[in-house]
């Protein structure tokens, strides 16, 4: 089964988040958003990662570079194509 996976973590340190994501993937895509975490809002980035299953290493180092306790993972089915 194919996913689809969203990290929803801090946009800070964003060149070194592109450089953790060229070295496990392919491909990807980043959307700048506005989040709120605990009360209080935060600039965010949220990172799509498609038909991959190893976000965990990827997940561990971002929160590690951002010194976050946390980033949301998000794993949807789907059905993954390129025509």
């Amino acid at each position: 089964m194919n996913v689809m996976t969203t990290l929803y973590t801090e946009d800070i340190n964003r060149e070194a988040i592109i450089a953790i994501l060229d070295r496990y993937l392919e491909g990807y895509t980043i959307i700048k958003a506005e989040g709120v975490w605990r009360g209080v809002p935060e600039n965010s980035l949220l990172i799509y990662i498609a038909g991959v299953s190893y976000v965990n290493e990827i997940v561990e180092a971002i929160k590690m570079r951002n010194n976050q306790e946390s980033v949301m993972v998000v794993t949807t089915p789907c059905t993954i194509e390129f025509k």
